[in-house]
């Protein structure tokens, strides 16, 4: 197969593309937009021909397909219709008004008197086509439907469920087959596997869930391996299918044994709404939110099978019979240094995958795109985005499995290097695939104690696997793999594991930095369906050790935070209920719970205690360092939950560690600035001290129709606090250009006035572009950029994580922004880590930026920048505050209750906050002697 193989040129549209379907007879593809227009064309590697373009409903076309033949195109709208139009003239044979009372979301084929539609509200109709009426009617879904396909020889309807159910109707039935317990999960894309022995399933925590045909209660195996959700799942054969996913990659995916073969296509970071597979298996056809049909080639596939097919009388007689039917590329007596035809093969398709897609992204700005505007198809340059290395897409994957992002030990197949060489896997290798189940959700990493032989002997051959996969890795990074390990072995040579303050200063580095991390914080978990993952900052972590960043700081675990710390701003009883609050008990009180627990955004999950302890501690620990002179620069990712009010979680937030260093810092400080460069407005800081003039809490945002909604330039404080809560709202869409503009100007107004004594810095990363729910457009680069202005000022620095809900993005740049922070340079291919798997196919460390569209003009930001000079204007310059004798440390740990209430303590409700802060007011002041 030649690698540089035409295909069809992409078909670019005015408008977003929500669907693509293939004839199943013909060189036709259809799709339909978010105007309501449906277009159909005809498809060939040497030009694209527009053979119809209609607006067919009055508002989105979210669903398209052809018949069984060919001859009808089936359509489903927004606007609760869908329609039959005639493939060869256009013309419309039949349409349905009012069919659903929710909009359409899909319809589907079944047969030649069958269709089905599934809309917004989880509703499915059997209708049929000769009398133009629904047959049977289904409502066992709360949610809507997502997916659907039929299996033909059982005669079943299959959906999923954005309410986490899978479905199963007989079509000749007016009562569903069955349906499946909930997975907790939303059901995203469904495809029949395994010659109809397997469904499976796409889930929004990338995870693809196995269903045993005819056991549909519960999934009988589950992939983890996708670091987004699966949003559509393409059958290729019976064994390998294509995924779409979120972060805009389409896998190739191997069942039995689970494997992610390689990457057919890549979307540069946007999600793919369908890929489909064209009738005569040559190509497969994608849609995202780039406006844009692409066609990847996939045929070599096929051809490869018929090989294997050709060959398998010659395997027969050497006395090989392929192995078991459930397992793919496993001879039973193969040699251990011998590959297999089978294994071969599906290598050599990844690489040729992989090369394939190298090629097309290289050349693809320098080919004529068809693009349909108005009507028209015409040629024109269509740009290609250029983001692909020889390092990253030349690489295969092979994910044996995945992470549950609750903490879970993870293993992760290394990539293989791009040449043939490496390409080829062991007999011995595959076996060990198939005895230890790779990719099964019911293996476990844990030994149980060591008592099972069989289970010890397992866990060997794993840790066998993981060194030949890391040495894999290694293997195609050949040097830079050798010069990190040559640095590891001359830093760690006589030297302990953690550096203390001394060494860092004797080695000349200019600050003193130091790093909270409590290896434990990655084992919480909010929920499987729930997009905040404190596994991110055990990602973060993992980056950060294999660039060997953690010798080159204090790394500190920190002491858990008491109640007796948390109430310095929280209330007693919400800080009592955060201790003694369990899932079962918040489903037994919901009255009780909705006073202090959100439980849509702030579930009561397990050890949500120990989770806000540990957030707290490292906060509150990272500010006494600085007090006492001990760091010139503090790291606490675990930190950063600006939400949390006193009395009520909010926004994933439940204990507001910053209010509490913060709180820290002014006992030795007397002017603070708090700075937040999270996506959503910091409302819970800037609330806790809206009304004192020694702290200044400076927020760039997102603002309008966004949580938490606050933070409008107009909001800047009250009474003594007045001119002292700067708000910087912004649009969507703002890049590194305009936002290193506006945030400048800002803080360079906010330093010269205020001159603080330390800098607390928020860092969420939802304002990176793609975030899941951030709509923000800045690159990892970009957004490291305002952490590095704001260390070029000299001033004590506090860095804390915060929101970020794409988390290999989110480790990327918290990763980076350590290195910026320490002055060290960093290599920009990713070195091998424990999850080094989610950063594919790129393997680099950076997050670009996207095409998105920027809806903040020049003029917006330069009058935002100027009401806000205005208001600067109103402060004293660099304010005076009364000077007071600075009091004694909170009491550790160790000192009774008793005493610390003896001696006055540091025990501030929220009330004593405002007061305690205002200037030269000590008559209510719990902070003085």
């Amino acid at each position: 197969m030649d690698d540089s193989v035409e295909k069809p040129k992409p078909l670019r549209f005015k408008e977003p593309v929500i669907d693509v379907a293939f004839n199943p007879k013909t060189n036709l593809v259809a799709s339909s937009l978010i105007t309501g227009h449906v277009f159909v064309h005809k498809y060939a590697v040497d030009r694209n021909e527009r053979k119809h373009r209609q607006r067919v409903h009055k508002k989105s076309c979210r669903s398209v397909c052809f018949s069984g033949e060919g001859s009808l195109l089936y359509t489903a709208s927004k606007d609760k219709s869908w329609l039959a139009m005639d493939v060869e003239t256009g013309s419309e044979k039949m349409r349905v008004d009012g069919a659903h009372e929710k909009p359409l979301n899909l319809i589907h084929y079944v047969n030649e008197q069958i269709v089905a539609t599934g809309d917004e509200a989880g509703g499915v109709k059997l209708w049929d086509v000769r009398k133009n009426k629904p047959a049977f009617a289904y409502n066992e879904h709360v949610d809507y439907i997502s997916d659907m396909t039929y299996c033909e020889g059982k005669r079943h309807l299959l959906t999923t469920s954005g309410d986490g159910c899978l479905s199963v109707y007989d079509v000749r039935k007016a009562k569903p087959f069955h349906v499946s317990a909930n997975q907790d999960d939303e059901l995203l894309s469904i495809a029949v596997m395994r010659n109809g022995k397997k469904v499976v399933v796409g889930e929004t925590d990338g995870v693809l869930g196995i269903f045993t045909y005819g056991q549909f209660d519960d999934v009988s195996d589950r992939f983890p391996g996708h670091p987004q959700s699966i949003d559509t799942i393409c059958k290729l054969t019976e064994e390998l299918c294509v995924t779409g996913s979120s972060d805009g990659l389409l896998r190739i995916v191997q069942l039995f044994p689970h494997k992610l073969v390689g990457v057919a296509g890549d979307h540069q970071s946007l999600p793919v709404e369908k890929v489909v597979l064209s009738y005569d298996q040559e190509w497969l056809a994608s849609c995202s939110h780039d406006h844009t049909v692409h066609f990847w080639d996939i045929g070599y596939i096929f051809e490869d099978d018929k090989d294997k097919d050709d060959d398998s009388d010659d395997e027969s007689d050497s006395g090989n019979d392929g192995g078991d039917d459930d397992y793919i590329g496993v001879e039973n007596n193969a040699d251990e240094n011998n590959t297999t035809k089978d294994e071969f093969d599906v290598q050599a398709i990844a690489i040729r995958i992989s090369k394939q897609v190298g090629e097309n992204e290289s050349v693809e700005g320098d080919v004529d795109a068809d693009i349909d505007i108005d009507g028209c198809s015409e040629g024109g340059d269509l740009k290609a985005y250029q983001d692909v290395t020889d390092t990253g897409i030349a690489g295969t994957t092979a994910f044996g499995s995945g992470s549950d992002e609750s903490g879970s030990d993870v293993d992760i197949d290394s990539m293989n290097a791009p040449e043939e060489s490496n390409a080829e896997v062991t007999q011995d290798e595959a076996d060990k695939d198939d005895s230890n189940g790779w990719g099964s959700w019911s293996d476990s990493d844990s030994d149980g104690g060591g008592k099972s032989n069989g289970k010890k002997q397992k866990m060997s051959k794993r840790e066998k696997l993981r060194v030949k996969r890391k040495a894999r890795a290694e293997m195609a990074m050949p040097s830079r793999n050798k010069k990190m390990k040559q640095t590891k072995s001359k830093v760690t040579s006589n030297q302990p594991v953690y550096a203390d303050i001394n060494r860092a200063t004797n080695m000349g580095w200019n600050k003193r930095v130091a790093y909270f991390y409590d290896e434990e914080v990655g084992n919480y978990n909010y929920g499987y369906d729930h997009c905040m993952k404190p596994f991110r900052i055990r990602m973060a972590h993992s980056i950060i050790t294999s660039y060997g960043l953690d010798k080159k700081m204090d790394v500190i675990c920190p002491p858990r935070a008491t109640a007796h710390e948390m109430t310095q701003f929280h209330t007693d009883d919400y800080i009592e209920y955060l201790q003694r609050v369990t899932p079962e008990l918040a489903e037994l009180m919901p009255t009780y719970n909705d006073c202090f627990l959100p439980l849509h955004d702030c579930p009561a999950f397990d050890g949500v205690y120990e989770f806000c302890s540990i957030s707290a501690g490292g906060s509150i620990a990272g500010a006494r360092r600085i007090n006492h002179g001990e760091a010139d620069v503090v790291i606490n990712w675990a930190g950063g939950l600006h939400h949390a009010k006193k009395d009520e979680a909010s926004g994933f937030c439940y204990v507001n560690d910053i209010v509490l260093a913060i709180l820290e810092l002014l006992r030795y400080h007397q002017r603070v600035v708090y700075l937040d460069i999270d996506v959503h407005h910091g409302d819970g800081v800037e609330e806790a001290f809206y009304t004192t003039d020694r702290v200044m809490s400076v927020s760039f945002h997102q603002f309008g129709n966004f949580f938490p909604g606050t933070g409008d330039v107009k909001d800047v404080g009250v009474e003594r606090g007045k001119y002292y809560a700067v708000n910087v709202p912004l649009r969507e869409g703002i890049d590194d250009e305009a936002y290193r503009f506006v945030f400048q100007r800002v803080m360079r107004n906010v330093m010269e006035t205020f001159r603080p004594g330390a800098v607390l810095m928020q860092c969420g990363t939802d304002s990176l572009s793609g975030d899941r729910l951030g709509c923000f457009n800045l690159s990892m680069k970009g957004h490291a950029a305002c952490v590095e202005f704001m260390k070029s000022f000299g001033v004590p620095l506090f860095c804390v994580g915060g929101g970020g809900y794409t988390i290999r993005n989110v480790a990327r740049t918290w990763a980076y922004e350590t290195s910026v922070l320490l002055g060290e340079p960093v290599d920009p291919c990713l070195p091998y880590n424990e999850y080094y798997g989610f950063y594919g196919p790129e393997y680099l460390l950076d997050v670009p930026a996207s095409n998105m569209a920027d809806m903040n003009t020049r003029e917006q930001l330069e009058r935002i920048c100027s009401d806000i000079h205005e208001h600067l204007q109103h402060i004293p310059h660099a304010p005076s505050v009364q000077t007071q004798h600075v009091p004694r440390d909170w009491p550790s740990d160790s000192e009774p209750d008793d005493k610390n209430e003896k001696d006055g303590g540091a025990r501030a409700t929220h009330c004593d906050v405002r007061v305690a802060l205002n200037n030269g007011d000590d008559s209510g002041s719990n902070y003085s002697d």
